[in-house]
């Protein structure tokens, strides 16, 4: 489960720097399926600030990096094990600020695993942590 929790936190960092992509050009947004018409806007569009453009792209990168550096330190991976909780926090809260300002019904994973990261970081006492092995 360890390790699980390692590759976790990289593979949605590297999720979450993919959508840096495409929101660095908001036009190219996603149209919604038909069931989803009445969400107010587009996957990769912002619903807040539509058309919001690269701030909203450098949001999604720094928290894909951050999660990714997390994931890669938890593994003891080019990064000091000791940064993987502060690199695994900032990411996760910089993730939701993304994600809030980006949220649509299909992020509705990547919400409950930013808000299981913060839990893991700053509780690594909790059953949470002792499930992934962290302590």
């Amino acid at each position: 489960m360890h390790t699980l929790f390692g590759v976790l936190l990289i593979v949605h960092g590297l999720i979450t720097l993919a959508i840096s992509a495409g929101s660095f050009a908001p036009q190219g947004n996603i149209p919604n399926p038909r069931w989803l018409r009445w969400w107010p806007s587009e996957l990769g569009q912002s619903w807040i600030f539509p058309g919001m453009g690269w701030p909203g792209g450098v949001i999604w990168l720094v928290a894909g990096l951050l999660l990714l550096g997390a994931g890669l330190g938890f593994l003891g991976f080019l990064v000091p094990v000791a940064w993987w909780i502060p690199l695994a926090i900032a990411g996760a809260i910089i993730g939701l600020v993304a994600l809030i300002l980006y949220f649509h019904p299909y992020y509705v994973l990547a919400v409950l695993l930013n808000v299981g990261i913060l839990w893991v970081g700053l509780r690594p006492d909790s059953s949470l942590a002792a499930f992934f092995g962290i302590r």
